[in-house]
């Protein structure tokens, strides 16, 4: 039997088991037992990511019969099944997994401990830990694919109780970077978000509340040096925690777990952290460099450094100088949405990252630049679901964001004096039948505006600052905006996209015009 090396089969049985959820491993490619290897050892369901080892003791016996004791121990430290008999020709032999209770049990107990190791000084034990409890948590849980196809254990009691157990780690996360951040700090606490944030179906607002917390820390201190690059796994796994808080967000929306002004607040607070994350990608850049590409669920997103002088003038009549930025050109293209912007005049200098030093004493200034972000939201999400006019939406939504590089500055640009054109491909062409006034639906140029007790449109979306064009043959419709980027009555970087909306007779969204008694649009004959 182990001399000559057969494969031995481990056969899962039962519904419920951890074992069933997992998929194949080769296992062991050789094991050493009092001078006998047994290799290619094989077992059907186990998942290769969450192991670390497994432990055979063998004891022969003058029969054909060995005894047998397995056990198999996840990555952080816990028994995923065990097993103790006799085995013999042949070798098939059946296990039962820990049930998922006793596995969620067994997780949520491991937890526990987090908090001594962070009063002992281990910090980046901690983190590190943490990561592995989460993804022992979502291999028991299935995660989201479970959630999905409704496959395994996809009860409501068990995703709460999945929740409690993942939400309830989170705070060791910010716990462990609140006295301090190093470089191996920062991509231990970016991995633990990301694997506290991978499964979307099971966080709740606790856990929204540590992500902003964490961001809140880790940003300001990647964006420390505008001269040094970030390090991209940590950026990946911000970002990729910040796409799948959106999805979060909505199906807590969705559960009626937060309110419309409370999840308007958190969306807010994730958008800006985006936005920030976004411009420092663009660190220990050169002004024309290529548009760089971050990209992580629900998001697809592009930053660039662009050249923007800042020069002076003496006002007509005399008295002080004026000051203007001149922001270079902009063109850039998703799939369903296009940003053209003109070389932008702004009436006045932004903010330049301070003078720096060289070993050799040589004083090196920076001249005006700015961090262009541009978010497109994937899949036709909608980071404002949560809105009265979530269902009028018919086209992606973009975001579109200058800072000061380097700084984290958003540039205001509520008046522009050259409009930005951003062209949208419409998921739905509004109906052109008309009713008796001549009024039919038309498709309407908005930017986001926050205020979710808003008419005309109802809800946050205004279309104030932006106008409407005509739709096009491929059904891509542009709009025409002097208001984007960071506005400040929102507090916030601009979305824009495009609403279905009542039109009048004219083709004006929300207009006043209609059709008269003689079918004249605009006339002044009465119905009859």
């Amino acid at each position: 039997f182990l001399r000559n090396a057969h494969p031995f089969d481990v056969e899962p049985r039962g519904r419920g088991g951890l074992l069933q959820r997992f998929c194949r491993l080769a296992l062991i490619s050789t094991i050493l037992l009092d001078r006998l290897s047994w290799s290619s050892a094989r077992f059907l369901p186990v998942h290769p990511a969450q192991f670390r080892f497994a432990c055979v003791e063998m004891a022969r016996a003058r029969t054909n019969t060995h005894g047998l004791n397995l056990r198999i121990v996840l990555a952080c430290g816990l028994a995923a099944l065990q097993l103790t008999g006799a085995v013999s020709d042949p070798r098939p032999v059946t296990v039962e997994a820990r049930s998922y209770a006793e596995t969620l049990t067994d997780i949520s107990n491991l937890s526990t401990g987090l908090q001594t190791q962070l009063d002992s000084g281990s910090a980046g034990a901690v983190l590190d830990a943490a990561s592995q409890i989460l993804a022992a948590l979502g291999a028991a849980s299935g995660t989201s694919k479970r959630r999905t196809a409704r496959l395994l254990l996809a009860t409501e009691a068990e995703r709460a109780a999945d929740t409690v157990v993942r939400c309830g780690i989170a705070p060791q996360i910010i716990s462990s970077i609140s006295s301090g951040v190093s470089e191996s700090l920062a991509l231990s606490a970016a991995a633990a978000l990301n694997s506290l944030y991978s499964a979307p179906s099971e966080i709740s607002d606790a856990c929204t509340t540590v992500l902003t917390q964490a961001l809140d820390v880790l940003i300001p201190y990647l964006a420390r040096d505008w001269q040094q690059v970030p390090a991209t796994a940590i950026t990946q796994h911000l970002s990729d925690a910040i796409g799948n808080s959106l999805e979060a967000l909505s199906l807590m929306y969705d559960r009626a777990e937060v309110t419309s002004s409370l999840t308007a607040t958190r969306m807010a607070a994730i958008l800006t952290h985006l936005e920030n994350l976004l411009a420092l990608s663009t660190h220990g850049s050169l002004t024309g460099e290529s548009f760089l590409a971050v990209t992580s669920p629900n998001v697809k997103s592009r930053a660039a450094r662009l050249a923007a002088p800042i020069t002076s003038a003496r006002r007509s009549g005399g008295g002080n100088e004026s000051e203007t930025t001149t922001v270079t050109a902009i063109s850039f293209s998703f799939v369903q949405t296009t940003v053209q912007m003109p070389t932008m005049a702004l009436p006045m200098a932004i903010s330049v990252v301070p003078c720096s030093t060289t070993g050799a004493g040589a004083t090196i200034c920076q001249t005006g630049s700015v961090s262009a972000s541009l978010i497109h939201f994937t899949q036709f999400f909608d980071p404002h679901f949560y809105d009265a006019s979530a269902s009028l939406v018919i086209a992606s939504v973009l975001g579109f964001q200058l800072q000061a590089f380097g700084l984290q500055a958003p540039i205001a640009m509520d008046t522009l004096s050259s409009t930005i054109t951003l062209k949208f491909l419409l998921t739905t062409i509004p109906s052109p039948v008309r009713d008796s006034r001549g009024h039919y639906k038309v498709p309407a140029c908005v930017t986001w505006g926050g205020n979710l007790s808003s008419v005309s449109p109802p809800g946050g979306w205004s279309r104030t600052g932006c106008t409407t064009g005509g739709v096009d043959g491929a059904q891509f419709i542009e709009c025409f905006c002097t208001r984007t980027s960071y506005i400040a009555s929102v507090g916030g970087g601009a979305q824009h996209t495009v609403l279905n909306v009542p039109g009048d007779c004219t083709g004006t969204p929300y207009g006043s015009q209609s059709m008269d008694g003689c079918a004249v649009c605009g006339g002044e004959k009465s119905n009859f």
